[in-house]
């Protein structure tokens, strides 16, 4: 017998008869019963968030207090393995720590966090990899991505699209210390990386560069160009 009714069942929006006379639910349970169908998947569906919410808050890190700031521990999974495409891909979630590597707060909240690029402090390496945390979790991802890949490169500038919900990087330096100026697109619904058709005079290639998104552009400011280290306006 039931004492109370799985939450997730409130998304069975079509059901339309369910049952439950014979169950010794509890008191909040039976009250919903007896409101009608549409009033009960209605409650289960906000016992659902509920839960979530109490989910979160008990497995949110607590950080360490140094100075005026709070320093938090992330947690990373060495050896997750995810489905792509039908095929299973084994992971390390370890954010190695880098130095040229954008970090960007994208999503409708600014809940999530997403690094790309950067060169690796352990062995030199430049790369095009993309990472990305939660930060009610603080937990590493290393997420694959589809589509035509950037150069790997470090001292690049990015920024977050909020209309078409996906990441905007601009120019950086290659592995082969190449200053670039192309632009690519990151899809954070697909994960698909695009490279954009450009019209126009583009900015001549340069690293170091700031971005902004703002109505609907893309607006890249100063960083060190070909020609010279001076910073260009």
């Amino acid at each position: 017998l039931l004492a109370r009714v799985p939450p997730s069942m409130g998304h069975l929006r079509f059901l339309k008869e369910f049952n439950l006379r014979y169950n010794s639910l509890d008191d909040r349970y039976k009250a919903k019963v007896e409101e009608g169908l549409s009033r009960l998947l209605a409650f289960l569906r906000d016992e659902e968030e509920r839960e979530r919410q109490e989910e979160i808050e008990r497995l949110k890190p607590i950080g360490t207090p140094v100075g005026a700031y709070l320093e938090y521990r992330c947690k990373a999974e060495v050896g997750q393995v995810l489905k792509i495409d039908g095929a299973e891909v084994t992971v390390d979630n370890r954010c190695w720590i880098r130095h040229g590597h954008s970090l960007t707060q994208v999503g409708k909240t600014g809940n999530m966090l997403l690094i790309f690029g950067g060169q690796l402090v352990k062995d030199g390496s430049t790369t095009n990899d993309v990472f990305w945390m939660t930060m009610d979790r603080m937990e590493w991802h290393n997420q694959p991505c589809k589509g035509e890949k950037p150069l790997p490169r470090y001292n690049h500038t990015a920024c977050y699209d909020d209309e078409n919900h996906r990441l905007i990087v601009f120019g950086g330096r290659s592995a082969e210390r190449k200053r670039l100026n192309d632009v690519c697109f990151l899809d954070l619904e697909t994960w698909t990386w695009y490279k954009p058709n450009t019209e126009g005079a583009g900015p001549s290639p340069r690293e170091q560069a700031v971005a902004t998104f703002w109505a609907g552009n893309m607006i890249v400011f100063g960083g060190h160009a070909i020609g010279g280290g001076a910073p260009t306006p």
